[in-house]
C-alpha cells in the first residue's frame, strides 16, 4: 500500500512554525454565515464545525462573483491539519490571512487582541465609518 501524497505543512516538523498561526486563523472565523470583504470584494464566509471541534470546515463564496475558497482543518493532538479543497493550499492561507469584515460587520471583541496579534494582518475597523452599530451581518 503507497503513502498517499504528503502536504506541505502537513509533516509534524513542517507543522509546528504555522501551526499556531493557522490555529490563530481558524478560531477568527466566526461560526455560521458572516459577510467578509477579500481583496476588495464581497464574500459569504461559513464556518462549520464539527466533531465536537475537532473538524472544521470553512467556505467562501465571492458574493457576485466567481471565486470561492474551500477547506477543511482538522484539529489532532500534534496541531492543526489544513487540507484544502480542489486549489492550493496557499489560496486558502492566503485568505484566511487576509479577510476582513464586510460593512456593517465586526470581529468579535473578544478575537480584537488576536486578531491584531497575527503578522501582516492590520488591525480591524472600529465602530465609526460604515458601520451602523448592530450586530454583525449573519444570513441563513
Amino acid at each position: 500500500m503507497s503513502k498517499p501524497p504528503t502536504i506541505r505543512g502537513t509533516e509534524p516538523e513542517e507543522r509546528e512554525p504555522r501551526a499556531g498561526i493557522l490555529q490563530t486563523l481558524v478560531d477568527l472565523v466566526p461560526e455560521g454565515w458572516t459577510l467578509v470583504r477579500f481583496q476588495g470584494r464581497p464574500y459569504g464566509l461559513i464556518r462549520t464545525t464539527r466533531a465536537g471541534g475537532k473538524s472544521i470546515s470553512v467556505l467562501a463564496h465571492e458574493l457576485g462573483g466567481h471565486d470561492l475558497v474551500s477547506a477543511n482543518i482538522y484539529r489532532t493532538t500534534e496541531g492543526d491539519l489544513l487540507r484544502a479543497c480542489e486549489m492550493p493550499e496557499q489560496k486558502v492561507l492566503d485568505f484566511l490571512r487576509g479577510w476582513r469584515p464586510g460593512q456593517g460587520s465586526e470581529p468579535d471583541p473578544a478575537h480584537r487582541a488576536t486578531y491584531r496579534a497575527i503578522p501582516d494582518r492590520p488591525a480591524p475597523p472600529t465602530t465609526g465609518g460604515d458601520h451602523d452599530g448592530s450586530p454583525a451581518h449573519r444570513g441563513p
